[in-house]
């Protein structure tokens, strides 16, 4: 009963959203760090592991830098007019746990990471935004898969260890891809709510190793999949417009999905 707890305790805390900071409450000071974290998980059964995870994101137990929105901008064309200029807004890398100086990116279900996106004001992405994330990354790492015990917390704290040996000369963090495969949303969901998507995971010539897939049940979880986040709002032509209005919409819906119109909330359900 704690984790639910200390859940609603610091969904209080709350700051209104902003499409600059991710909606989180400040890290406490006595909060772990993402090694101590995952050491935390080596004894507990996988359905304590996401109450753990959810618990720790939801009180703000996240790196500074993963805060900052990263704005992600576009020119789409239409029907040979002069097309439309659209932001998406998005974190710059996977749902960590720990500080700036200790974190660890934390695989989950896609249900633990479509309750931090909602607390968050956010959601996960489509695969189409997906492809555009890359397309404007600053960094792009090549993938690093793993064969051996992957899905445990040992293995999760290795992949990220191996990212950050990657990444070890570029201290300002920019918005970087090819580390992991994305938690994505997609209408197939609707007809298959027991599957987790996921897709991407780019080589460095711009191939994605893992296509759109739903094979996995939704309580699968390896060292590969990463959530990335993004903010429910868009920027279209400079007026702030909903992300959900765009994907529910027929004649917009392919900005930002290759499937065609997408409610949100009718995927990743409880």
């Amino acid at each position: 009963m704690f984790w639910r707890l200390q859940f609603w305790v610091c969904c209080a805390m709350q700051v209104a959203a902003s499409p600059d900071v991710l909606n989180l409450p400040p890290r406490a000071p006595e909060a772990p760090g993402g090694r101590a974290f995952v050491v935390s998980l080596q004894h507990v059964s996988p359905a304590h592991r996401e109450k753990k995870i959810l618990a720790e994101i939801s009180c703000g137990n996240v790196p500074l830098f993963l805060r900052k929105l990263v704005p992600v901008k576009w020119s789409i064309a239409e029907n040979g007019g002069s097309g439309h200029e659209i932001t998406i807004y998005v974190t710059s890398d996977y749902l960590a746990i720990g500080d700036d100086d200790d974190f660890v990116r934390m695989p989950m279900t896609p249900h633990t990471a479509k309750a931090i996106a909602d607390q968050c004001q956010c959601t996960l992405p489509t695969s189409r935004m997906v492809d555009v994330i890359d397309r404007h990354a600053a960094l792009h790492l090549a993938p690093r898969p793993l064969s051996v015990d992957r899905q445990s917390p040992a293995t999760f704290l290795r992949h990220h260890e191996m990212i950050e040996r990657q990444r070890r000369n570029n201290a300002s963090r920019p918005l970087t891809t090819g580390i992991k495969k994305d938690i994505v949303t997609t209408p197939q969901l609707v007809d298959r709510p027991d599957r987790v998507a996921i897709y991407g995971w780019r080589l460095l010539r711009g191939e994605p190793i893992q296509p759109l897939s739903l094979v996995h049940v939704r309580e699968y979880v390896d060292y590969s999949h990463g959530a990335r986040l993004i903010y429910r709002m868009a920027i279209v032509d400079g007026t702030m417009v909903s992300v959900d209005e765009i994907l529910q919409d027929p004649s917009r819906a392919d900005w930002l999905s290759s499937e065609g119109v997408l409610n949100l909330d009718s995927v990743y359900k409880d």
